[in-house]
């Protein structure tokens, strides 16, 4: 499956620019519009989370200083706009570098909790790539 690649292609990059992790992050358990809780110990602000799904526009979500205090943070990313089985990982970084406190493995959105409504669809992205002829030639 494509996107199954596409994922440990990423985790993969990720895992690597996250070798020397300067803080560490735990993630809730992921339900469609439900909050989803980050939380972590260590770090550097300013924070930032990168929401990742599998072949859908990324998500880069700033953490407000307020969210960290004395080594600990917490930040509830409000109502997670995936579709219930879509595929994501989720990368934490702070004032070190992209991917600093890590990446989770792939986490899988699950059934609503508190029934929360939200709008799931994917959003588009504002312009598209595509290359032709496919395959590529060289000094054709």
């Amino acid at each position: 499956m494509q996107s199954s690649y596409f994922v440990r292609f990423f985790l993969c990059i990720a895992s690597c620019l996250s070798v020397t992790r300067a803080f560490s992050m735990t993630v809730g358990t992921p339900t469609q519009c439900d909050d989803l809780t980050v939380s972590w110990t260590g770090g550097q602000a300013p924070f930032e989370i990168l929401l990742a799904p599998s072949l859908e526009m990324y998500q880069n979500i700033p953490v407000p200083a307020s969210a960290f205090s004395n080594g600990k943070g917490s930040y509830s990313i409000p109502q997670l706009s995936l579709q219930i089985g879509a595929l994501f990982v989720l990368t934490m970084s702070d004032a070190t570098g992209f991917g600093s406190g890590g990446t989770t493995t792939q986490l899988t959105v699950g059934n609503p909790v508190a029934n929360n409504k939200c709008n799931t669809t994917a959003a588009s992205p504002p312009y598209t790539f595509n290359l032709t002829p496919l395959p590529l030639t060289q000094c054709g």
